[in-house]
């Protein structure tokens, strides 16, 4: 996950992007990021996600 965020980074991408995962995802990202020393140039939102539903609609 690192990585593919580092990535789209590198390659321009600067619109915000909301990642979904499950509890301990947002230190786990954060922390390799700064190992890394990777700086995004876009924002990024975490959610932690601690349910068993994570989307539900009509159709899906």
């Amino acid at each position: 996950m690192p990585g593919l965020l580092s990535s789209r980074s590198f390659q321009g991408g600067e619109t915000e992007l909301t990642v979904y995962g499950p509890v301990g995802i947002a230190n786990y990202i954060r922390t390799s990021l700064a190992v890394s020393g990777t700086h995004l140039k876009y924002p990024l939102e975490i959610v932690e996600i601690d349910d068993e539903v994570v989307f539900e609609d009509a159709t899906f």
